[in-house]
């Protein structure tokens, strides 16, 4: 998250702000609900 931050700093246009936005938000998305629910899917496949 601190990486994204500073990379943002660095860009000039407003296009490429919403971009990047964009993918942070995926990226969250991706690590708070994506990744529980592989292991939750995995753990009732066992059982």
């Amino acid at each position: 998250m601190l990486s994204s931050l500073a990379i943002m700093e660095n860009v000039n246009s407003e296009s490429k702000v919403f971009g990047l936005g964009l993918s942070v938000i995926a990226l969250s998305f991706g690590m708070y609900l994506g990744i529980p629910a592989i292991v939750i899917i995995g753990i009732r496949k066992k059982f």
